[in-house]
């Protein structure tokens, strides 16, 4: 290995380190939930207040220190109550039997997430 190579292999791994410490940093968490039943909307809660909001019945969100976890659910296989908990734009728990959704709305800002 020769004394550029090496030079460029630093360069590499720097820029790449860079990048992921821009993305993690100016991806922050989001300000929102939302929480959409089979498609509408049911509502949009400030992701800074704790709460615990009751969805159709079948099952509860629950807001708690800036993370959002589905507490409960009647569903069947329970993948929506084992998710972890989310807190970043972007991030989604999806319960398909009760076509419910959580998501993490952002801030208008740089979001790295692409879709």
């Amino acid at each position: 290995m020769k004394k550029n190579d090496l030079f460029l292999l630093l360069g590499v791994l720097l820029a790449a380190f860079l990048l992921f410490l821009g993305l993690r940093l100016f991806s922050g968490n989001g300000e929102a939930v939302e929480i959409t039943v089979t498609g509408d909307v049911l509502g949009v809660y400030p992701l800074s207040e704790d709460r615990i909001i009751p969805v159709a019945d079948c099952a509860e969100v629950r807001i708690e220190g800036g993370r959002v976890h589905m507490a409960f659910s009647d569903c069947p296989n329970q993948i929506c109550v084992r998710h972890a908990p989310i807190a970043r734009v972007g991030q989604t728990i999806v319960c398909l039997p009760n076509g419910i959704a959580v998501r993490i709305l952002g801030d208008g800002g740089f979001d790295a997430v692409v879709g």
